[in-house]
């Protein structure tokens, strides 16, 4: 009779689990290496969280009991006494684009794209999500503001609750967003003008307004 050996899920010293928080953008590999400090380990995580391919996405429409919402749900890993190595910079929590001028792609000066990082990246990504209208995008329909459908009616006050409810989903849909600390939308026949402030989920408070128009903000 034959015996073979198998290769241990986790080779070094597992007390326990412990949760750690997702970033946009994250892969297991990415986890594994930033929370174990080997890449190697991603099987480890797969096993521990019961995932199944993607793994995690950043889109909340695949999201499932399977597949996690990159930086919004926790991950479990393995407690190797180390404390979690956390985030090392804004750019790891907001990820990083290409940058935007009025909606228009710019290039460096080295003639390279440029790009938006951190607290800025996540702005950029609001203010573009608000100027959208739902359908402007075929492959994620839901994507966008729905406060559009507001347009042209009167100041009264409902008109102006509604267009909050519209305008607090359009950010919170963002998952590097935790919460909406305020919201207020007036509704001015043609246009929209729209002021608020929102919290990160690395605890920043954000600002947020401008007057929309239904051709952008």
């Amino acid at each position: 009779m034959t015996t073979g050996t198998s290769t241990p899920l986790w080779t070094g010293p597992l007390s326990g689990t412990r949760k750690a928080r997702t970033l946009i953008g994250d892969t297991p590999e990415r986890i594994a290496l930033r929370e174990t400090g080997d890449a190697a380990n991603w099987y480890t995580l797969i096993w521990l969280n019961c995932l199944r391919a993607p793994y995690i996405t950043d889109n909340p429409a695949h999201r499932s009991d399977t597949v996690l919402l990159a930086g919004q749900d926790e991950i479990v890993v393995p407690a190797t006494g180390t404390t979690p190595t956390g985030v090392a910079d804004s750019s790891d929590l907001f990820g990083t684009d290409i940058a935007l001028t009025g909606g228009v792609v710019t290039t460096g000066e080295n003639g390279d794209l440029a790009t938006v990082s951190g607290v800025s990246n996540l702005v950029q990504a609001v203010d573009n999500r608000m100027s959208s209208q739902p359908g402007d995008l075929v492959y994620e329909p839901s994507y966008g503001n729905g406060v559009y459908a507001l347009l042209g009616r009167s100041t009264d006050p409902i008109n102006a609750d509604l267009a909050g409810v519209f305008v607090g989903r359009c950010i919170s849909a963002d998952p590097r967003i935790d919460s909406i600390t305020s919201i207020t939308v007036g509704v001015n026949g043609g246009s929209l003008d729209v002021d608020g402030q929102y919290m990160t989920i690395g605890g920043k408070s954000v600002p947020v307004g401008g007057v929309l128009t239904g051709g952008g903000n």
